[in-house]
C-alpha cells in the first residue's frame, strides 16, 4: 500500500484469508485498503467480518462504525460509535465520527461538544478543527470560529476544504478581502472545487472585461470532475450571465445546474403533511393550550419562502441595540423532532400538539437559554429560518407570546430566485430544483400560512419585500413598533452593521437597499412556462399581461381553477 500497489495488497490479504479463514487481521487489513480506495460498501464487508471473528476488539468496532456512517447507516453507526465510548471514553476518532454524525444532523450543539472533545483529546487533527469551527460559526460563537479556522489551515495547509472553511467563517463576518484570500487559496490548491468557484461567483458583478475568465470557467466543464461540482460550476455561470444580462445562457446554465441536483419531489407526500398539520393544529386546539407555553416576549420568528426578504427584515431588527439574531437557526426543528421522540404516543407533526406541560416547559427554556447565549441583554431574539412557516403551530406552543413577521415577495421572483441559489443538501430543499415542484411547494407555502392565519390567535405582521425597497423607513419603523421597541436611526443603516450574517444573500446584505430584484423574473418569461402555469391564479391579471408582452402567451385561469380543484 505504501508503495501504491493496492491491487497486490489485496492479493496478498486473499491469501492470507485463503489459507485461514478465521485471520480477523487480515479481513481488517483488506477493510482499511478498500476504506483508502473509497470503496466503502465493500470495505464495510471485511470489516464486517473482522468484528465476527473478533467482536471484543476496540479498533475493529470503531472502523466498522465509521463505515457505516460513510454508507449513511446512521442509526446502527450511532450505537456502535456510543459502544466504543462506553469502552473508551476518550477514544478520539469515535468522538470525532460520532460529532461528524451529528454535523451532518445539523445538530450543531450536540456536534460541537464532541468535536471539542475530540480536539482536547488529539489537538493536531485539523478536520477535528476546521469541523468545530463550523459549528461554532452555525450557533454564532464567531471568535471561536475563527480560532478554529485559522488552526485547522495552519495543521493542514495542503487542504483545500480547510480554506474553504476559513473563507466562509471571513464570509459571514462580512471580511471580503480576507474570504476571497481564502478562496483563491482554495481554486489554486482545488482548480475543480465548484463551491470556491460559486462563492467567487456570488462576490462581485461580472461585466464583458469578466468574458475571458468566464470562458475558461467553461473550459474546465469540459474535464471529468464530480457531480456536485459540476452543478455548482453551472450555478456560477448563471449567476455571471445573468450578470451580464444574457438571460438565455443564464437558464441554460441553470437548468443543467438544478438537472443534476434533481430528486422527485413528492407532492402527494407535502399535501399528506400539510392535511395532518392543519388537522392538529386547528382554532379549537389553539385556544386551548395558549395557557401552557412559556409567556416570554422575547422571540421574534421571521417566516417565509427562502428568498423572499427574510434576510433584510433581519438585518433591519437586530440593527437596533436592543435586539440579536441567531441567524437561520435549527433549533426549533431540532427541538421539536426530540420533543416529539419524547412524548411517542402520536405520529410526527401531530405529536407536537399534544406535549405535555413540562416538555413544553423544558423546550420553550431550552430555546431561549440558546438563543441568548451570545445576546445576554437582548429584550428580543430575532430567528430567520424561513421554512419555519411549516412549525408555527409548535412554535405557538411554545411561545404564544411569540411575535412572527412574515416575509412575502412576488411569486414568480421569489421562485426563480430559490432556482437559482445552490441550496446545500442539508437544507432538504429537493422541490428548489423543478419548476413544476416549486410552484407547488409556493402553493402549499400559501395554503399553510392562511391556515396559521385564520387558526391561532398569535400575532403575525406581513411585510412586502418590493415594499421595503420602494419605502424602507416606514416599513423600517413598522417592524421595530412590532417588535414593541422605540425607534433607532441604525435600523436604517443595516447595511453597515458589524454584525455577522449566515444567509445565501451573505454580499447582498452589506451594500445599501436596491431594486434590481423587483421584476426580476420578466426577462427570463419565456423560459418559467411549467413555473407558471403551476402557479396558475396564484399569479395577477397584471403579471399575465407583462408576459404578454415578454412574448408568453398564457392565460389566467379562473376561479374555478384546477388549482382550486387540487385544494391548493
Amino acid at each position: 500500500m505504501h508503495q501504491g500497489r493496492p491491487d497486490d495488497a489485496i492479493a496478498l490479504c486473499d491469501e492470507l484469508t485463503e489459507k485461514n479463514p478465521t485471520d480477523h487481521y487480515a479481513y481488517y487489513l483488506k477493510g482499511s485498503i478498500y476504506t483508502s480506495l473509497n470503496k466503502f460498501s465493500i470495505a464495510l464487508e471485511h470489516f464486517s467480518k473482522a468484528l465476527e471473528l473478533k467482536p471484543d476488539n476496540l479498533e475493529y468496532l470503531y472502523w466498522y462504525a465509521d463505515l457505516l456512517r460513510l454508507c449513511g447507516h446512521h442509526e446502527l453507526s450511532e450505537k456502535l460509535y456510543r459502544k466504543v465510548l462506553e469502552i473508551n471514553e476518550g477514544h478520539d476518532r469515535a468522538l470525532f465520527g460520532l460529532g461528524l454524525l451529528y454535523f451532518s444532523y445539523n445538530r450543531w450543539h450536540e456536534a460541537g461538544t464532541l468535536l471539542k472533545q475530540a480536539i482536547d483529546r488529539k489537538p493536531s487533527n485539523s478536520n477535528a478543527h476546521k469541523y468545530y469551527a463550523e459549528t461554532c460559526l452555525y450557533q454564532g460563537k464567531l471568535d471561536e470560529a475563527l480560532k478554529h479556522g485559522k488552526k485547522a489551515v495552519s495543521l493542514s495547509p495542503k487542504n483545500s476544504s480547510s480554506y474553504y472553511a476559513l473563507a466562509n467563517i471571513y464570509q459571514v463576518l462580512g471580511k471580503k478581502e480576507e474570504s476571497l484570500k481564502q478562496i483563491e487559496k482554495t481554486v489554486t490548491l482545488d482548480p475543480k472545487n465548484g463551491s470556491a468557484h460559486y462563492i467567487l461567483a456570488n462576490s462581485k458583478k461580472y461585466t464583458s472585461k469578466d468574458l475571458p475568465f468566464i470562458k475558461n470557467i467553461e473550459k474546465k466543464l469540459e474535464s471529468g470532475m464530480t457531480a456536485d461540482s459540476r452543478s455548482h460550476f453551472h450555478f456560477a455561470l448563471a449567476k455571471m450571465y445573468n450578470d451580464l444580462k444574457d438571460p438565455d445562457r443564464a437558464f441554460d446554465n441553470l437548468s443543467r445546474a438544478n438537472l443534476i441536483l434533481y430528486n422527485d419531489f413528492s407532492t402527494k407526500k407535502l399535501k399528506t403533511e400539510l392535511k395532518e398539520i392543519k388537522n392538529a393544529f386547528n382554532k379549537k386546539w389553539s385556544l386551548d393550550h395558549r395557557k401552557n407555553g412559556n409567556p416570554s416576549e422575547v422571540p421574534i420568528f421571521v417566516v417565509g419562502m427562502p428568498r423572499s426578504g427574510t434576510t433584510l427584515i433581519d438585518q433591519v431588527l437586530s440593527s437596533h441595540s436592543l435586539i440579536g439574531s441567531i441567524g437561520e437557526s435549527s433549533e426549533v426543528r431540532i427541538g421539536s423532532e426530540e420533543a416529539c421522540n419524547e412524548t411517542g404516543d402520536y405520529p410526527p407533526r401531530i405529536c407536537l400538539a399534544h406535549l405535555k406541560p413540562e416538555t413544553i416547559q423544558k423546550y420553550s427554556e431550552r430555546y431561549l437559554e440558546r438563543a441568548l447565549i451570545e445576546h445576554p441583554n437582548a429584550l428580543r431574539i430575532v430567528d430567520k429560518m424561513p421554512a419555519n412557516f411549516f412549525a408555527l403551530g409548535y412554535i405557538y406552543t411554545l411561545f404564544p407570546n411569540a411575535k412572527i413577521v412574515h416575509s412575502k415577495r412576488h411569486p414568480l421572483d421569489t421562485c426563480l430566485s430559490c432556482f437559482f441559489q445552490r441550496f446545500t443538501e442539508a437544507s432538504n430543499m429537493d422541490w428548489s430544483n423543478d419548476l413544476v415542484a416549486l410552484g407547488q411547494y409556493y402553493k402549499a407555502y400559501l395554503n399553510i400560512m392562511d391556515h396559521w392565519k385564520a387558526s391561532l390567535p398569535i400575532e403575525i405582521l406581513d411585510i412586502n419585500y418590493e415594499d421595503m425597497v420602494a419605502d424602507l423607513e416606514s416599513n423600517a419603523r413598522k417592524l421595530i413598533q412590532f417588535a414593541g421597541l422605540e425607534w433607532e436611526d441604525s435600523c436604517l443603516n443595516f447595511h453597515k452593521s458589524k454584525r455577522a450574517v449566515q444567509t445565501a444573500s451573505l454580499w447582498q446584505v452589506r451594500q445599501p437597499i436596491y431594486n434590481s430584484s423587483v421584476n426580476r423574473w420578466l426577462p427570463y418569461a419565456k423560459h418559467l412556462e411549467p413555473l407558471i402555469r403551476e402557479l396558475g391564479d396564484v399569479l395577477s391579471e397584471e403579471d399575465y399581461n407583462l408576459m404578454h408582452e415578454a412574448g408568453l402567451k398564457l392565460k389566467r385561469p379562473g376561479k374555478f381553477s384546477l388549482n382550486r380543484m387540487l385544494g391548493w
